[in-house]
C-alpha cells in the first residue's frame, strides 16, 4: 500500500480504482487503500459533476456488482464444492479434509428465495393484535416484484380486512 495522498481524477487512477473495487468484492476502503487515496477523496469524486464523473459512477456500480458476484461465486464454491482444510498432528501437517459450508449455502438461498427470509411476527401485549388508534394514512407501495399468487393472497387479505372492518362498524 502506498501513502494516502490526494490524487488527481485521472483516467489511470479511476481505472485502477474500478478494478480494485471489483477485485475486493465491492470493498471501497480496500480499493482506495490499494490506489493510495482516502475514502473521503473517493466520495468527493462520486459527487463530481460532468460526463466523466457520471461515467465513473456507473463504472463503480458495475464494479461493485462484479465484486459481489465474485463473493457469491466463492460462497457457492465453498458451500457446494467444499475446500481443503489442513489437518495437523503433533504440530505437523499430516493431510487435509474436505469441508463444506452449510451456512454460506443458507445465506445464498435466503438471498435468492424470498420464502426463506427470516420473518418476525410483531404482536401487541400478551400476543394479541396491535391496536391502532390513529389516522389512516394513504401509502403508495410498489408491488411489481410480487408474483401473481402473492398478489392474489394480498388481495384476499385486503378483502378480509375490509369485510371485518365493515362488520365491526355494523355491530
Amino acid at each position: 500500500m502506498t501513502h494516502l495522498i490526494p490524487l488527481k481524477f485521472t483516467a489511470k487512477t479511476r481505472g485502477d480504482l474500478i478494478r480494485n473495487i471489483a477485485d475486493y468484492g465491492g470493498n471501497i476502503t480496500k480499493a482506495c487503500e490499494e490506489v493510495g487515496i482516502q475514502r473521503r477523496t473517493f466520495y468527493q469524486w462520486m459527487k463530481k459533476k460532468g460526463k466523466t464523473a457520471d461515467r465513473f459512477r456507473k463504472l463503480v456500480e458495475q464494479a461493485k456488482k462484479v465484486g459481489v458476484e465474485a463473493l457469491e461465486d466463492e460462497a457457492r464454491r465453498r458451500g457446494m464444492d467444499g475446500y481443503n482444510k489442513p489437518v495437523f498432528y503433533q504440530g505437523a501437517e499430516c493431510g487435509v479434509i474436505r469441508e463444506y459450508s452449510d451456512t454460506l449455502l443458507i445465506f445464498l438461498i435466503k438471498g435468492h428465495k424470498k420464502m426463506y427470509v427470516d420473518r418476525h411476527e410483531v404482536t401487541g401485549p400478551n400476543g394479541k393484535p396491535i391496536q391502532y388508534q390513529g389516522k389512516v394514512l394513504n401509502v403508495s407501495v410498489n408491488l411489481s416484484h410480487l408474483t401473481r399468487d402473492e398478489l392474489e393472497r394480498l388481495q384476499a387479505i385486503a378483502e378480509d380486512v375490509t369485510t371485518r372492518t365493515i362488520e365491526s362498524r355494523v355491530d
